[in-house]
């Protein structure tokens, strides 16, 4: 079933015109009842892209890495949409796991 009106690809927030379309899709769920019933604030999804970017561009700067473990606020809010975002940032999330740290061959 192919609808040439639909395109289905894994969007990157340094494409303008892709960043533009996530903070359409993430607006439009949270005026959904079940995404919160309010517009989200236009200086947020102009700043989530730029945040996650940095996340990313640390990753290097931090020699025990990034890890992310979500709390339930995030549920509420497109679990799926942020688990995607920090995927593409290259975070992992932790999900009921734990990973050891390890720096100078000592593992703590």
């Amino acid at each position: 079933m192919d609808n040439p009106d639909i395109l289905v690809l894994q969007a990157s927030y340094s494409n303008p015109v892709h960043a533009e379309a996530i903070g359409r899709v993430l607006n439009h769920y949270a005026q959904d009842p079940m995404g919160g019933g309010h517009s989200l604030p236009a200086d947020l999804l102009e700043q989530l892209p730029a945040a996650l970017d940095k996340l990313a561009e640390l990753r290097s700067d931090i020699p025990l890495g990034i890890y992310v473990c979500l709390g339930n606020h995030e549920y509420f809010r497109d679990i799926s949409a942020v688990r995607r975002s920090f995927a593409a940032a290259g975070i992992p999330v932790l999900s009921n796991e734990n990973r050891p740290l390890v720096k100078e061959n000592e593992q703590f």
